[in-house]
């Protein structure tokens, strides 16, 4: 089983690049809080396709986030002949927190909704109503 779920803070402004095949890759780095007076642990993120065009417009260096995904282990040989190696992540970001109040914000934070697939919580309709149970027999 290969999952990780964390939640943290980006150290650095999202960075949006596009493969040669036209598909967006957003880059996040995040620091995660250690437990008691361990260091913080960071780690090189990455979400692609409409969800990594959200994440370079509305993200910025500070913004807490949820990230849900999959560890990647990738080798390669530098410039300098020399054998390098690192391990990241790859999956879905959840904007947690909210953006400072702006005018406008509340457009910025449909669009997100509307690119992450969360439906709008006024036009949500309320859970089915729960059947209830019928009376338990004790066994014999």
């Amino acid at each position: 089983m290969n999952n990780l779920a964390i939640i943290g803070n980006l150290t650095r402004d999202p960075v949006l690049r596009y493969t040669p095949g036209g598909k967006a890759v957003c880059d996040l780095r995040v620091a995660v809080n250690g437990v008691g007076d361990a260091k913080p642990l960071y780690l090189d993120l990455a979400t692609f396709d409409a969800q990594a065009e959200a994440c370079a417009k509305h993200l910025r260096k500070g913004r807490q986030i949820g990230f849900v995904g999959r560890l990647v282990y990738s080798e390669w040989t530098a410039e300098d002949g020399s054998k390098r190696s690192r391990h990241s992540a790859v999956g879905r970001v959840e904007f947690l927190g909210g953006p400072p109040a702006a005018a406008g914000a509340d457009d910025d934070a449909a669009a997100v909704d509307a690119v992450m697939g969360v439906a709008d919580a006024d036009a949500a309709a309320p859970p089915p109503a729960r059947k209830p149970r019928g009376s338990r027999r004790p066994r014999a």
